[in-house]
């Protein structure tokens, strides 16, 4: 995550809401793949213009020609696609400031939107939890709860 996550990936640009789209571009990418396609892929976007206005006026084939090195590619450029059409609608091109709102993109689960939230908006929203967290959390006793965002809420409390 220090090296290759969605904190070291995104570009260094003075917009804050293109830093924030690409963190959360970045997250979609992650899922189900490895950080170095998951590099990859986004060093591929970069170099073809990761901005909202740039990926909505690409074709989605040719931006899952760009991400074909990460898992699920087709879905995830369909996602990309959708959401990014979504935050230029709704939201001038930037992400949603809260998590419950990001949760309703396509694509976008709560962990994801955690870590997104956090990250991009560099404030505490709360824990990213997956079900690895969730399993390691109840294998050593720190909660006893049935799904991940039970585990969320019970390390939170």
């Amino acid at each position: 995550v220090d090296e290759m996550g969605c904190f070291a990936l995104i570009e260094d640009s003075p917009v804050e809401s293109i830093r924030r789209y690409q963190t959360l571009i970045s997250l979609m990418l992650s899922s189900q793949t490895r950080d170095e396609m998951t590099a990859r892929a986004m060093n591929n976007l970069r170099n073809h213009g990761l901005t909202p206005n740039n990926i909505i006026n690409t074709p989605e084939d040719k931006l899952a020609e760009l991400i074909s090195c990460v898992g699920f590619y087709k879905r995830k450029a369909q996602y990309i696609k959708e959401t990014t059409n979504t935050l230029l609608d709704k939201y001038d091109g930037d992400i949603p400031e809260t998590v419950e709102d990001m949760i309703k993109l396509k694509g976008v689960g709560p962990k994801m939107a955690f870590l997104a939230a956090n990250h991009a908006w560099k404030r505490p929203f709360g824990i990213g939890v997956d079900v690895h967290v969730h399993r390691i959390c109840n294998r050593l006793g720190w909660c006893d709860t049935k799904t991940p965002e039970k585990t969320r809420q019970a390390l939170e409390s």
